[in-house]
């Protein structure tokens, strides 16, 4: 279906028109559809960006590493004093305007919860296994009390993921970067992995 409103000018007078007949209702809904497209305009979905929201902080991996941690494993097997907390990958590989609000809100969570969080859209599977090769190699992990992976993407039944030129990578590829053989920084730390995969109707 192709759409009427091509611009901001035609979009205010189909408003007009809505308000003199009286469709108040429609005008309220038509308009935060408009704000959610303005919204995803600023980050075109045919485009991969990074994004890198900084907690900030002072870690020292020396003083962190000497740190008594008695109170807090009275606690917790996992302390959690570090600043930033670790690094917080929110991929979004199927853009929507819901997925779009999703990753949002969890990057603001993420946030609050002191993690550096580091937001990318539309990752080629390669990008995927190039980005977390490399940051689980960071010596900087050693400093870190947790990670955290999220993908939204599509997905299937063999627990497979898929970018949008359709090629695959095994979720277990990606767990497997940071299991304590391949990343011995985050030995003993929790590494959290989030997948949440829709149906890839041209692989069923």
């Amino acid at each position: 279906m192709k759409s009427i409103i091509t611009n901001g000018e035609e979009f205010d007078e189909l408003i007009q028109i809505l308000l003199h007949t009286g469709q108040d209702v429609i005008v309220e809904q038509l308009d935060q559809k408009w704000e959610d497209m303005c919204n995803l305009s600023n980050c075109d979905p045919k485009y991969g960006y990074k994004e890198f929201y900084s907690f900030g902080g002072d870690n020292d991996i020396a003083r962190l590493l000497t740190t008594d941690n008695s109170l807090s494993n009275s606690v917790s097997d996992y302390p959690m004093i570090a600043s930033p907390r670790g690094y917080c990958y929110l991929i979004n590989n199927y853009f929507t305007i819901g997925t779009y609000k999703e990753m949002q809100k969890f990057r603001n969570i993420f946030y609050q919860l002191h993690f550096d969080v580091i937001m990318m859209k539309n990752v080629s599977v390669a990008n995927i296994l190039k980005e977390m090769e490399k940051v689980s190699k960071d010596p900087s992990l050693l400093a870190h009390n947790a990670f955290i992976f999220m993908i939204i993407s599509r997905g299937n039944e063999k627990f497979e993921i898929f970018d949008d030129s359709n090629e695959s990578i095994q979720i277990k590829t990606i767990t497997e970067m940071f299991n304590d053989s391949n990343c011995p920084h985050m030995e003993k730390k929790p590494r959290l992995f989030f997948f949440n995969c829709c149906p890839n109707e041209s692989n069923n």
